[in-house]
């Protein structure tokens, strides 16, 4: 083997690691930083991996955190959708195994000397369903093309990261309901304080995450314990601005002992349910992600304000944090911005398209007609949805009718959080940069757009990884790009490089968005049509 390639070892808190270095990174895979949550870790907060003794590998990915198959509750082209992002199954499990021993994470690093960035990974699935293993999010290339360090993280996530047991009895569950953000807290420690073993500066971290992964990403923001523990932070297409109320969480709880045949008053008893069961119950309360995502007509008119991140109408919460005034004190972003992190710098965005990855679920998507369109957007959003669409056909008129209502959803959904988000932060010392994602992709014969989850690949510069970023020859260049401006973002708190345009931070009265396809371009809400205007 030659030098450039072959095992490497390391020194962590836990004990020494085995690796391997190749094409120039070294990776270190499967890395524990909690105990198994099984038994009584279940539905509690988590503990630090044991030590161990002698030389553990680090060779392969470790288990994924427990989750309902996507896969079963898909339809027509999302079927397709899931095989092109998951290749191995069509399951974002992506080929590892899950399992309640799944507090680990992988690191990828140029070199074990100096002191470089630390980009930590958590991905995406609305809390519900993913894995860090996934191929989409390999921090090889990126470790290698920013001179950083990136950490990917698997941490517990729908009933098992988030059921409230600490509503009925807090002195056995504590921390229940936000057991998957106290996992993500525990890994952010374990960066603090191995992280310098493999090149990194702990005093340089930043987290990182896509949909669910954003969402992860503002609950850290609002989080006491997390603060200090990272320093700058990028929320891709994650429209989570508020978290699940104790109210709401008690409805939640409420259906879950029910499905369980679990009593209020024993609840240690879902410390024995098997995990199938588990899980059963998860599926039985929904709601699937994507079921037809603004593709219905709501009875009695639109049901919720512009401003809403995810119009989904839905007799019970989501699985997510728990703003329980104390792991979670408050939602992260009030008028002023969120006072625990006023000093790190925020990377905000969306894609062009965001929704029609969840509309592909609907079988109506695909061939959907103007009328109809308009008729969807007026039906969700009222007279300002039918408006929103005639102004799309106007400025894209060569755009079918599933594209430019794609638009008009995303505007009032993930691109209204990104403006949210940016207004609020804007009012605090740190800068936020806003950008928008709209490098299409050919796939299923441009069905899809730049829908959301395609800027994964191009983020992380695994484009020739993914058949889901397409085949058009400008991904390798905008991927680069990307990749590179996330990079810088993470060195200095500011997306620039010598490759893209100048990226203008946001401000009151000059709101710059950068552009991000084949050709660079900035502009400022309300002068070019955004997706989110």
């Amino acid at each position: 083997m030659s030098a450039e390639n072959g095992f490497v070892e390391t020194e962590t808190v836990g004990g020494r690691l085995r690796g391997i270095r190749f094409r120039g990174v070294e990776s270190y895979l499967g890395v524990p930083y909690g105990d198994s949550t099984e038994g009584q870790g279940r539905f509690a907060a988590p503990r630090r991996a044991a030590s161990w003794a002698g030389v553990r590998e680090a060779l392969a990915f470790g288990d994924a955190p427990p989750q309902v198959d996507t896969r079963l509750g898909s339809r027509a082209a999302a079927q397709d959708v899931h095989e092109l992002m998951y290749v191995k199954g069509g399951h974002p499990l992506d080929g590892t195994r899950m399992s309640e021993d799944c507090l680990n994470l992988n690191v990828w690093t140029p070199s074990r000397d100096g002191r470089r960035p630390v980009m930590v990974w958590f991905h995406g699935g609305g809390f519900q369903h993913g894995s860090a293993g996934s191929a989409l999010y390999n921090g090889d290339h990126l470790a290698a093309l920013g001179d950083v360090v990136v950490v990917t993280v698997n941490a517990r996530l729908g009933i098992t990261g988030f059921l409230p047991l600490d509503l009925v009895d807090d002195d056995h569950f504590e921390g229940a309901g936000n057991a998957g953000m106290l996992d993500l807290v525990l890994a952010l420690e374990w960066v603090r304080d191995n992280v310098s073993a493999v090149g990194g500066d702990p005093g340089n971290v930043t987290v990182f995450g896509q949909s669910g992964g954003g969402g992860k990403v503002n609950a850290l923001l609002a989080m006491p314990a997390a603060r200090g523990l990272f320093h700058r932070a990028i929320n891709m297409s994650g429209p989570m601005l508020e978290f699940t109320e104790p109210e709401d969480a008690e409805r939640m709880l409420a259906a879950a002992l029910d499905r369980a045949s679990i009593d209020r008053a024993h609840p240690e008893r879902l410390r024995e349910t098997p995990l199938r069961d588990l899980l059963a119950v998860q599926a039985s309360l929904g709601p699937a992600l994507g079921g037809g995502f603004g593709m219905t007509e709501p009875a009695g008119g639109p049901k919720r304000e512009a401003h809403s991140a995810l119009p989904l109408d839905a007799s019970l919460p989501m699985w997510g944090p728990l703003c329980d005034g104390r792991v979670l004190p408050a939602h992260p972003f009030p008028a002023d911005g969120p006072a625990n992190t006023a000093n790190v710098p925020m990377l905000v965005g969306w894609t062009t398209h965001d929704p029609a990855l969840l509309m592909a679920g609907s079988a109506e998507f695909a061939g959907l007609t103007a009328d109809r369109a308009r008729r969807l957007a007026r039906a969700n959003f009222g007279d300002e949805g039918a408006d929103a669409f005639d102004a799309a056909t106007v400025q894209h008129a060569s755009e079918p009718a599933r594209l430019r209502y794609a638009r008009v959803v995303c505007g009032r959904t993930f691109g209204a959080a990104a403006r949210e988000m940016v207004t609020a932060k804007v009012r605090q010392s740190a800068p936020v940069y806003c950008y928008e994602f709209a490098h299409p992709t050919d796939v299923l014969d441009g069905l899809l757009g730049a829908c959301h989850s395609l800027d994964l690949p191009f983020a992380f510069a695994n484009v020739d990884r993914s058949v889901f970023a397409g085949e058009a020859p400008s991904r390798h260049e905008t991927s680069r790009s990307m990749a590179l401006a996330w990079a810088a973002f993470a060195r200095h708190g500011d997306p620039n490089h010598g490759g893209i345009p100048e990226w203008t931070a946001y401000r009151k009265g000059d709101r710059r968005v950068m552009r991000i396809d084949a050709s660079w371009e900035e502009y400022r809400l309300g002068e070019i049509e955004p997706a989110a205007a």
